[in-house]
């Protein structure tokens, strides 16, 4: 009985396994009619979502976010979107993401009232939920790699904001093993997060629509 019990258990582990597998390659496609490499072909929409990624000496955004903040500047410039939504990691006192983000697109010539700023995009489904939640966002267009397209779609799906993506990559980052390695395990943890865990933000905090200037949300404690 023991074995045949433990057989059942296996088997339905692979299935489970096998069947997440899928699910995680086809993440892709699933959602390519949303995902567009030119400007002019994307919908129109209220924000631009750029999600934050590693800074260099706290100054400097690195490439991957580089590429993210330029294409939001260019949605934002050919009039595709009316704000930018800068989130980011800013949980720390020496740790700050999203004011790097807002100085370059202030360079950029982006109006201040147009920068919302998120402290607290600690990830990829924080960025989502707070979108929707705080910032009231009525639709997004999401800035990111190629490799995370498939999840943030997924996860502004799931969470019932509506999302188009557009692609940020160019040839002068490169996606290493060790990236591609940690989106894949991330992808599983998204079902977690959606399907069993039903997982919200680190932060919620005081709404700050994105109809209103986003200067009011440029103090760290506004998250």
């Amino acid at each position: 009985m023991l074995k045949l019990v433990l057989r059942i258990f296996f088997l339905v582990l692979a299935l489970a396994v096998i069947g997440l597998t899928v699910w995680n390659y086809t993440l892709d496609t699933r959602y390519r009619e949303k995902i567009f490499s030119q400007p002019e072909d994307i919908p129109i929409a209220q924000a631009a979502l750029v999600p934050g990624a590693s800074v260099i000496g706290g100054k400097k955004p690195s490439g991957i976010l580089l590429e993210r903040l330029e294409k939001g500047v260019e949605l934002y410039r050919l009039k595709r979107v009316q704000k930018l939504l800068l989130s980011g990691d800013n949980a720390g006192i020496y740790y700050d993401e999203v004011n790097v983000m807002k100085d370059f697109c202030l360079k950029k010539g982006v109006s201040p009232d147009d920068i919302f700023l998120d402290h607290a995009g600690m990830r990829t489904l924080d960025s989502i939920y707070r979108a929707k939640h705080i910032f009231e966002a009525r639709d997004i267009i999401i800035v990111t790699q190629k490799l995370f397209m498939g999840r943030a779609l997924f996860l502004a799906n799931s969470y019932g904001l509506p999302a188009h993506g557009y692609l940020a990559d160019s040839e002068r980052v490169q996606i290493t093993i060790n990236m591609k390695i940690r989106e894949f395990l991330a992808r599983y943890l998204a079902i977690l997060d959606v399907y069993f865990l039903k997982s919200g933000p680190a932060f919620l905090g005081k709404k700050t629509p994105l109809t209103g200037s986003g200067r009011a949300t440029w103090n760290r404690d506004v998250r």
